[in-house]
């Protein structure tokens, strides 16, 4: 049973988020998935945000990127998040990926 997945620096972009969002959607055992390092944009990150609408079993995601804004805004949409360390190129977050804890005004907040 696979619960864990580390593809740290893996040249993983969007289209390979978007296979692991794939993925995702038919397993239901899977509660970490470590994907710090790759080349995931926006779009890939809202590849596996949407992938987890579909799950009952909450995923921990590790993500950093260039885009960290526009990645942080995608994740913020959805779901809490706890930031875990940052410096000035690159923010690494952890982010629990649950239906039970959708944030549904972190855009007004952010805004204000």
């Amino acid at each position: 049973m696979l619960i864990s997945l580390d593809l740290r620096s893996n040249h993983i972009g969007d289209q390979g988020a978007d296979y692991l969002a794939d993925a995702l959607m038919n397993n239901t055992t899977l509660t970490t998935l470590k994907l710090r390092g790759n080349e995931i944009g926006p779009s890939g990150t809202k590849y596996l945000i949407d992938a987890q609408k579909n799950r009952t079993t909450p995923i921990q995601l590790e993500i950093n990127g260039k885009h960290i804004e526009e990645i942080l805004f995608q994740i913020f949409k959805h779901f809490s998040m706890k930031i875990l360390e940052s410096s000035q190129l690159f923010t690494s977050i952890s982010v629990s990926l649950s239906l039970n804890v959708i944030i549904d005004n972190v855009s007004t907040n952010i805004e204000n």
